[in-house]
């Protein structure tokens, strides 16, 4: 998909958008219908979270009493087939669908192809689920994701990036796969990765 939904573009509407919340995060994977690839039935069909992602999606996304998350830093820990990956991937779609001027980084260790295929998960999903991918303004490529909000306004950007790039200036929020994997370089460039959102809220 290369052009803009019927020449129209994204607009942000506070209004409309979910409660930052896991509890909005909860009710916009039901109304949006999001979907998950099973691969024993060869088909995407709808995810419904579990008791233990529930409890994922709610802690991770908890907010302060100032409106702010409560946590600045999130790890997922479960075995091998347990939906870490779908887990991380439907928050980061969270924020790029109802937040304002996000710039999400998906990283890994120096095997590069953890943050692509990370990346590729992100854009099937909504590529298979029809309430995202008729999103207006949304434009996929080869290796970013955007919501256009004119003709070379990028509001949103979700973007795959190789290990060792340094400090990325205006992440909002970073994810990063295979972290039991790192190695002492792969620290520096995870520390190098989160520090690039210190400045920023939320």
């Amino acid at each position: 998909q290369e052009e803009y939904k019927d020449g129209t573009y994204w607009q942000y509407d506070a209004g409309k958008v979910y409660p930052p919340d896991g509890n909005g995060v909860l009710a916009w994977i039901e109304d949006m219908g999001i979907k998950r690839e099973d691969k024993r039935l060869n088909r995407w069909v709808e995810f419904i979270p579990w008791e233990k992602q529930r409890e994922l999606f709610v802690e991770a996304f908890k907010i302060k009493k100032d409106g702010d998350y409560k946590h600045n830093l999130v790890v997922a820990s479960y075995p091998r087939g347990e939906g870490k990956t779908i887990c991380m991937a439907i928050l980061t779609l969270f924020r790029f669908f109802n937040r304002f001027g996000e710039l999400i980084h998906l990283a890994g260790n120096s095997k590069e192809q953890a943050s692509f295929a990370h990346y590729e998960l992100i854009k099937k999903t909504i590529q298979n689920t029809p309430k995202l991918l008729n999103t207006p303004g949304l434009v996929i490529k080869e290796k970013h994701i955007s919501l256009m909000g004119g003709p070379k306004e990028a509001i949103n950007q979700i973007k795959a990036i190789a290990s060792s790039v340094g400090l990325l200036p205006g992440t909002t929020c970073a994810v990063f796969t295979e972290l039991h994997n790192m190695s002492r370089e792969d620290e520096k460039f995870f520390i190098d990765l989160w520090t690039s959102t210190r400045a920023t809220p939320n």
